[in-house]
């Protein structure tokens, strides 16, 4: 009977572990990449100020585009030679090739196409995937809330925006100030492809 019973207890602590334990790591796994998120942009900034800098403090654009990877596509191969950080760990992006142009590929990030380096450096110029490409006014919600799309990166944990001073501003809820697009063009990336 004593016997019985530790097997059961054993049993039970086994499953609460794999249970509760997978659940945390995995809460864990998703905040990580969110911080991987954030330095993704800040490497960016560094390519898109060095573009600035060949061009009169001006950033890519692009006439006509109509989706993020057309001006950002403009910093590869010369200004950055590395893929990698156009793709959030958390959006299901499939891996860029290295040093090859994005433009005809699926990148994670929304641009604000129109900015220059004078702009204000509390302007933000890139994001995650935004829910939509209209301007944000306060308490708008900007990222989606939960594993949906569109912007969906993070999910619950909200998302990122880089500021044209090269930090990074996280919002896990509504929009705490207006997010406006003036004189400029918002662009997020192509859709998804939907599944067959």
């Amino acid at each position: 009977m004593l016997i019985e019973l530790l097997s059961v207890v054993a049993i039970l602590l086994v499953l609460f572990v794999l249970y509760w334990g997978g659940g945390f790591g995995g809460k864990k796994s998703r905040q990580q990449e969110f911080g991987e998120c954030a330095k993704n942009l800040q490497f960016i900034h560094t390519s898109l100020l060095t573009f600035a800098a060949d061009h009169n403090d001006r950033f890519p654009t692009v006439p006509k585009a109509e989706s993020s990877e057309a001006p950002l596509s403009l910093l590869l191969p010369k200004y950055t030679s590395q893929s990698a950080p156009f793709i959030c760990p958390s959006s299901g992006d499939r891996a860029l090739p290295e040093g090859q142009s994005i433009a005809k590929r699926k990148i994670s990030y929304a641009y604000l196409m129109g900015l220059t380096r004078t702009n204000d450096p509390a302007q933000f110029i890139l994001s995650d995937e935004q829910v939509d490409a209209t301007p944000k006014q306060k308490g708008a919600r900007v990222f989606a809330s939960a594993d949906a799309p569109p912007g969906n990166n993070h999910g619950p944990f909200g998302g990122n925006l880089l500021l044209l001073d090269g930090s990074v501003q996280t919002l896990h809820g509504p929009a705490p100030n207006a997010l406006a697009f003036t004189n400029t063009t918002f662009l997020n990336p192509r859709p998804k492809p939907k599944k067959r």
